[in-house]
């Protein structure tokens, strides 16, 4: 049902809202890549539950999955080293990849497991990427779950190209003869 832009959904006793149901119910990323939550600059964070949404995408890393998903993009300026994490403070065994220009076929990157949060310690099972952007192209973030796993996630998106991008400085040590005097 449709009224004033916003949609309703009425399923059993429940009432999600959101407007032009791009966005789930307790806030998180783009139901699709046509809806994707826009990323305007780095560093960047967001926090929502991917238990509202819908399977719309799978990349299989190593495995295939039915877990409802979200979708976030970003366009760089500038050729870029990302870091993507959800280890900030998901609560589930989480599963993210990253599409360029288009979602569908083959994922750019593609992670299951890495790390533990404070909310899900039990394994590494929660996701972690560092890729390359290449400027003007645009990088779909699909925040999923494994198998059909969904809940809270953090996801931290991070510019960590200065972190990379280090010198090695390399300084001769001369050795010195040491003697060492003994009495008795």
């Amino acid at each position: 049902m449709q009224k004033h832009g916003i949609t309703l959904l009425a399923v059993g006793i429940f009432l999600f809202v959101w407007p032009g149901s791009e966005r789930p119910a307790f806030g998180a990323g783009g139901e699709t890549c046509p809806t994707a939550v826009s990323i305007p600059s780095l560093p960047f964070s967001d926090t929502g539950n991917t238990c509202s949404a819908f399977n719309d995408y799978d990349a299989s890393c190593p495995y295939s999955a039915m877990a409802p998903d979200v979708v976030y993009s970003f366009t760089p300026s500038s050729d870029m080293e990302v870091n993507i994490s959800l280890c900030g403070n998901s609560d589930y065994d989480t599963k993210l990849f990253v599409y360029e220009n288009v979602c569908s076929g083959t994922a750019y990157a593609c992670n299951d497991d890495t790390c533990r949060t404070p909310s899900y310690q039990f394994s590494a099972f929660v996701s972690n990427l560092t890729i390359s952007l290449s400027a003007g192209n645009t990088y779909y973030f699909v925040v999923d779950g494994f198998s059909s796993e969904c809940g809270s996630y953090t996801l931290a998106v991070t510019d960590v190209t200065d972190e990379l991008n280090y010198t090695v400085i390399s300084i001769e040590v001369p050795i010195v003869p040491i003697t060492w005097l003994f009495s008795s």
